[in-house]
């Protein structure tokens, strides 16, 4: 992917981030990601979030780690303070997920991110039998 699409990415103004380990890839990987990242960090049309070596919980106990590794009281943890140590720390969170596989599940990602997100199964089979049913009637009609 990044052989073949990172300059035309860059080209369009897109922004590569990786969510992710990076330090568990392969080496080669890892140097392209790097490289992309570094071309286009100065890209506003649009922030590509890909996601190499990532799970949700694992996020979360990276998190966790990094906390304690600054030295993070109990008191001082929150909501907004795990927000800050998240991978998508500078993201909004996700309005909609949609799972392109037809699961009806989150399977482990962005699970602290999507938790008041919608599920796409159901949404999107409303808007699609609400525009197949309107075609129809149109098509009836004339």
């Amino acid at each position: 992917m990044i052989d073949r699409e990172l300059e035309s990415l860059h080209e369009n103004g897109v922004q590569l981030r990786h969510l992710g380990q990076l330090e568990r890839l392969s080496q080669e990987l890892q140097e392209k990601v790097r490289h992309a990242i570094e071309l286009t960090k100065d890209n506003d049309q649009l922030i590509l979030n890909v996601a190499w070596n990532y799970g949700g919980r694992d996020e979360i106990v990276h998190a966790i780690q990094r906390m304690i590794e600054d030295g993070l009281k109990a008191e001082e943890i929150n909501e907004e303070r795990v927000g800050e140590y998240l991978y998508t720390s500078d993201c909004p969170d996700p309005d909609l997920i949609i799972r392109t596989s037809g699961e009806m599940r989150v399977s482990n990602f962005l699970i602290w991110q999507g938790a008041y997100s919608e599920c796409n199964e159901h949404l999107l089979a409303r808007i699609w039998t609400g525009r197949i049913a309107e075609g129809t009637a149109r098509i009836c009609s004339a």
